[in-house]
């Protein structure tokens, strides 16, 4: 969409599911079904299609290489100009989220409850950690050598990526969703509604929000802005840094997808509500 006027200058896959999209170099890098696409920016056109078996989550680009994670527990890489499989792994068992890149250095884990690093240039394992309970999402690189993984147990896990040697660890009533770093302050959204600031050093808590609603996942940061949005249709914005309420409004609809372009404006996809038939809307948002 052009971001001025909302209109459409181009349409592809239409009905199939597309996970997020990485835009690369002018190109958007994105996973279908199963399949793995390159594709021009400002056209549409398709620069190049794999195939993938194993139904991959949304890709990681990073050093001209593509990442690839799948729920079959595979770990591949691309090269992004051509296309050509650089190598390919599956360490444990269950799916494998996308990993975290840290350097030369990949960290992920997934169903199986383990962390694993490989070597990004030939996927060769270089350590592995034992979390004893299945992460929520991919971890989270805070720098180029500490990252932090979320579980289904409520624990909040840093470790040094170099060794997969534990850093801090607390763990809350609730489970967490993909985390966000804002503002120097690791954000947690909890699946009870609940969004807690930490310090990601020493992992003590700086803040809480309390929503009163159920949270929807992919939290958006700008600056030290912090873009929120509930299952209700209420946004959100809260200071990174303090946890304190900038400014909110609630959008008539089901939210599906919300995110800060600017610092006044946000970009949210919604459908109307009893509306079955209705396709997705995109709405900008002046001064939320």
């Amino acid at each position: 969409f052009e971001r001025a006027s909302g209109q459409r200058p181009w349409r592809i896959l239409a009905g199939e599911r597309v996970n997020a999209p990485v835009l690369a170099a002018g190109r958007l890098v994105l996973s279908s079904g199963r399949r793995l696409l390159v594709v021009d920016q400002a056209s549409g056109s398709i620069r190049w299609s794999r195939d993938i078996a194993g139904n991959p989550f949304a890709p990681v680009v990073a050093g001209g290489r593509i990442y690839v994670a799948t729920h079959e527990g595979e770990l591949i890489a691309f090269s992004l100009q051509r296309g050509t499989r650089l190598w390919r792994v599956r360490p444990g068992q269950g799916w494998l989220y996308p990993p975290a890149v840290q350097g030369d250095r990949l960290v992920s884990g997934g169903q199986d409850g383990v962390l694993w690093a490989f070597d990004a240039a030939d996927g060769r394992i270089l350590w592995r950690r034992d979390l004893g309970q299945e992460l929520v999402y991919g971890p989270l690189a805070l720098d180029r050598q500490r990252l932090v993984a979320t579980t289904f147990s409520g624990a909040v896990l840093a470790v040094d990526g170099g060794s997969g040697r534990p850093l801090w660890e607390r763990r809350f009533a609730s489970p967490s969703l993909q985390p966000l770093l804002v503002a120097g302050v690791l954000v947690l959204p909890g699946m009870d509604g609940v969004l807690r600031g930490l310090d990601p050093v020493a992992g003590e808590q700086r803040w809480r929000f309390a929503t009163g609603a159920r949270l929807l996942p992919g939290l958006s940061g700008r600056d030290r802005q912090l873009l929120v949005t509930t299952e209700e249709g209420d946004q959100l914005v809260l200071d990174g840094a303090t946890g304190e309420p900038m400014a909110g409004t609630r959008l008539p609809g089901e939210l599906l997808a919300s995110r800060l372009v600017q610092r006044t404006r946000t970009a949210v996809f919604l459908s109307p509500r009893n509306e079955p038939a209705a396709g997705p809307v995109l709405v900008y948002v002046n001064d939320p």
